[in-house]
């Protein structure tokens, strides 16, 4: 399992904290220099020299420090962020039901950030204001130790005071990103069913949901206000009531000749010099429970168990796909019950029956986006589970009623999954055999037709001709259908099924799930699904005189 690392110890890393060290350190010589330039205990053209170049020396250090922290921060977070793509890529198909992919992404994307902002913010503002705290109460002593008495009493409470109120922000903050991950969920749902919510007229119903969402981050925010609104008057009168102090015991030492102006001058520096870090370290331990809370997130991510894809046999000869006493549960609901069946060779087989009778789960079983909660699946006489995934599904193409296609051309979205080399001829052939070749305009266009988020810019039918043409480039063994023509029109499925039985020939095997008479009824063989089993089998005539579900399943449909 990757593990998340909080300091990720590099060259870079050490090189950064000793510079960011040395930066803190160095700024202990810049209000002694302003003491010795007012006390005038130096030529004033040489002191204020020295003091620029004091100036410039911790500036260069700082920013030194500061970017070989952040580069290290940064080289790790790329990696991570490449390593939870990989990982999220391989996780089950189970794991993306139960989680919403949207908001799963912006969790991922917040948590990551949460760790980059204390790689690169809160650590190394931490150890430079650890090392310029511990140079400057040094340095406060060296010049009078007992101004530096009242300064070591008035920060601890000041950061008493704070502490508590940085702690219920870094919560706070922590809702807002969950929050914020909900909401975002929400408009991209809603952006990508929007024609859904046109036509059913559930604007005031989204709408209201959103405000819903907007009021809870509205709360929140303002309960955030409130604790800074009151931090910040705290500070600063914490910080007035120490200058007020200082300046009037310090005042009166300097009347009294016993502390110069200079050293007083360069007290109050010191003191404003010690606010930032204290304020840094102060935050630094709230953004450390935040990054500990994101890396625990992002972790739990890493230790689910992946499909292991590369794992087992690598090769795997064509075959007769056989079911044994399959069961299959999903969250203890029972799916499929003692389901035992066998697709042969270079046949058409469908499935048909009731909606939710489990027919797309067989399919997801048989490509192995499911395992079975027991039971045999086999390719000839090979058990599915001792073949790695990426052998048994290259063996596969699946034309879905889902529209899978991604951003880009319409050339990438034809070869994805394709493995061998193919020519533009061979897309163009395959776009001809699929009737979009002269609909897409293809030679006006070419291959690189833009292609808009899922689709948008090709109909529903197009979308599934594109990937019938996807599925004829790839030239597998198997062919799935699920509810393949389901978007198309009555002459457009003519066409597809016909360009489908010539595709067929070249020793395909094809699998549909299919509601259309005119889908199924040239199968070879036709499973009837039902309540969780298979009820019948055999082809369409024989089904129709002996299954009487079936019989009333085809009566029913209203294209026949």
């Amino acid at each position: 399992m990757t593990k998340i690392k909080l300091i990720n110890i590099s060259l870079n890393f050490v090189f950064g904290i000793f510079l960011a060290i040395l930066a803190g350190m160095s700024s202990i010589f810049i209000p002694l220099q302003i003491r010795n330039i007012i006390d005038g205990s130096q030529v004033q053209i040489e002191a204020i020299l020295i003091l620029i170049s004091l100036f410039i020396i911790q500036i260069i250090l700082s920013l030194l420090g500061t970017f070989l922290l952040s580069r290290n921060s940064e080289q790790n977070i790329k990696n991570t962020t490449r390593e939870l793509y990989r990982k999220s890529l391989l996780l089950p198909s189970s794991f993306f039901d139960i989680h919403n992919s949207v908001e799963l992404s912006t969790h991922e994307s917040n948590d990551l950030s949460a760790i980059k902002e204390f790689q690169t913010q809160s650590f190394p503002s931490m150890v430079i204001g650890l090392a310029t705290i511990i140079s400057s109460v040094s340095a406060l002593f060296y010049l009078d130790w007992k101004l530096t008495l009242v300064v070591i009493v008035m920060l601890p409470i000041m950061f008493l005071l704070i502490t508590p109120f940085g702690s219920l922000m870094g919560k706070l903050e922590e809702n807002a990103r969950h929050l914020a991950a909900i909401n975002n969920s929400f408009i991209a749902e809603s952006f990508k069913n929007i024609k859904a919510i046109k036509l059913n007229n559930a604007q005031i119903k989204f709408n209201l949901k959103m405000e819903d969402n907007t009021n809870l981050i509205y709360k929140n925010s303002v309960k955030s206000d409130l604790v800074a609104s009151f931090v910040t008057p705290v500070m600063y009168a914490v910080i007035f009531a120490t200058v007020g102090i200082i300046f009037l015991y310090g005042g009166k030492r300097v009347a009294a000749n016993t502390l110069s102006i200079g050293t007083l001058v360069s007290f109050l520096i010191y003191l404003f010099q010690l606010l930032n870090p204290f304020s840094n370290i102060a935050n630094f331990f709230n953004d450390l429970s935040k990054a500990r809370s994101s890396v625990s997130a992002v972790e739990k991510i890493f230790e689910t168990p992946d499909e292991n894809i590369a794992s087992g046999v690598g090769e795997l000869e064509d075959g007769d796909i056989r079911l044994e006493d399959i069961y299959f549960s999903y969250e203890n609901d029972l799916i499929l019950e003692n389901v035992t069946l066998q697709i042969p060779l270079n046949k058409k087989i469908a499935f048909v029956g009731p909606s939710g009778g489990g027919k797309t789960t067989l399919i997801n079983l048989v490509s192995r986006l499911y395992a079975p909660t027991s039971g045999n699946l086999k390719m000839g006489k090979v058990d599915a589970r001792v073949v790695n995934l990426n052998a048994w599904r290259s063996k596969f193409s699946v034309v879905s009623q889902e529209d899978y296609l991604f951003q880009g051309t319409l050339k990438e979205n034809l070869l994805l999954g394709v493995s061998d080399e193919v020519s533009d001829e061979d897309i163009e052939h395959a776009l001809k055999k699929a009737q979009l070749f002269d609909e897409l305009d293809i030679q006006g266009n070419g291959l690189n037709l833009s292609v808009s988020e899922s689709g948008g810019n090709f109909s529903g039918g197009q979308k599934q001709r594109i990937q019938i043409a996807r599925a004829m480039l790839r030239n597998t063994p198997f062919l799935i259908l699920d509810e393949a023509t389901s978007a198309l029109d009555s002459e457009s499925e003519f066409k597809i099924n016909k360009a489908l039985n010539e595709f067929s020939k070249g020793n395909k095997t094809i699998i549909a799930v299919a509601h259309r008479l005119s889908t199924i009824q040239d199968s070879d063989t036709i499973f009837f699904v039902d309540e969780k089993k298979i009820t019948g089998f055999g082809k369409h005539g024989d089904l129709l005189r002996t299954h009487e579900k079936y019989r009333q399943f085809i009566n029913d449909q209203t294209i026949k």
